[in-house]
């Protein structure tokens, strides 16, 4: 194995397979709806990403035990859309823990913001993570401030490192997204957002390739001429980059964004995910590389 896949931990830790189930808890963002900016981030829109089994219409429970009805494998409930923590604290510890009730439900990760954790949503967390197993899925995307304000993402990234630290001292795994190909950017400060990602030992990373998706502000800069997406050749290095640097423990959830074709404008070789996941196997192959192959030599260095 060259680098240690979602599916592979959580099979070293239960003993067998673990499904995850996205659900929509209804939830918002702050830089959507004026607390923190307005329009949200250039790239995004959610309806192309979310979960099939994610519905907002049912409550958490209900969208829950809908896709777990009649099968006998073990889940992992996914807060996926927005900002799964951009609640009240009560709020948030109830549909947590209701969930855990539900049958073969053996933990939780919670897709959120690294500015909207604050003291007392970090109490329930650390409540949380005592009960089940957990992540908390921190979206950072570069490393860059200069990128963030021009993605208007709203936070710094020293709002990111003072998250994951705080949530390592109560013991919680932290998973990183970050976005390779984001406009104005190179593989200098695609190294850069790797490097601050092994040097802060986060537990999890999720990889995701830039997509213009209709609807969004990056699709009118894509229009326009002003935004040419990232070539896959460039991307697949790049992720092998960055492996080559992670610890060999830091958890791999993902290689590549996977958007409904139906919202996906650019680039085109980003329709197809396994193509994508071939070609890095294939790069990985070719250099006789593995995620760490590079980690002693860097802090070595430094």
């Amino acid at each position: 194995m060259r680098y240690l896949s979602f599916s592979s931990h959580l099979k070293q830790v239960f003993g067998r397979k673990v499904i995850r189930i996205p659900v929509d808890a209804g939830f918002t963002c702050p830089n959507r709806n004026g607390k923190k900016g307005t329009g949200g981030c250039i790239y995004c829109n959610n309806l192309a990403f979310t979960g099939k089994t994610a519905d907002r219409n049912l409550s958490v429970e209900e969208q829950v035990r809908k896709a777990t009805k009649d099968r006998d494998e073990l889940f992992l409930v996914y807060f996926q859309p927005y900002t799964n923590t951009y609640s009240s604290p009560s709020f948030l510890e109830k549909i947590w823990t209701d969930v855990l009730k539900i049958k073969n439900v053996v933990g939780i990760a919670i897709g959120t913001r690294p500015d909207c954790i604050d003291e007392d949503v970090l109490k329930v967390i650390e409540k949380l993570n005592r009960l089940t197993y957990l992540w908390v899925e921190l979206g950072l995307q570069s490393a860059s401030d200069r990128t963030l304000e021009l993605i208007n993402r709203g936070h710094t990234v020293k709002d990111f490192i003072e998250c994951v630290e705080k949530l390592k001292r109560i013991g919680v795994r932290t998973c990183a997204h970050i976005i390779i190909g984001l406009p104005g950017e190179n593989r200098e400060d695609f190294l850069r957002t790797g490097t601050l990602l092994s040097g802060l030992r986060v537990e999890g990373v999720k990889f995701h390739n830039i997509q213009v998706l209709k609807d969004t502000k990056l699709e009118e800069m894509y229009r326009k001429g002003v935004f040419t997406p990232i070539e896959m050749e460039e991307y697949v290095r790049t992720v092998v980059d960055i492996l080559e640097i992670l610890p060999e423990s830091t958890v791999i959830h993902r290689l590549a964004g996977e958007a409904d074709p139906k919202w996906l404008i650019a680039p085109h070789w980003a329709f197809s995910k396994w193509r994508i996941l071939s070609e890095i196997k294939k790069e990985l192959e070719r250099r006789d590389s593995w995620q760490g192959k590079r980690f002693n030599a860097l802090y070595t260095f430094i």
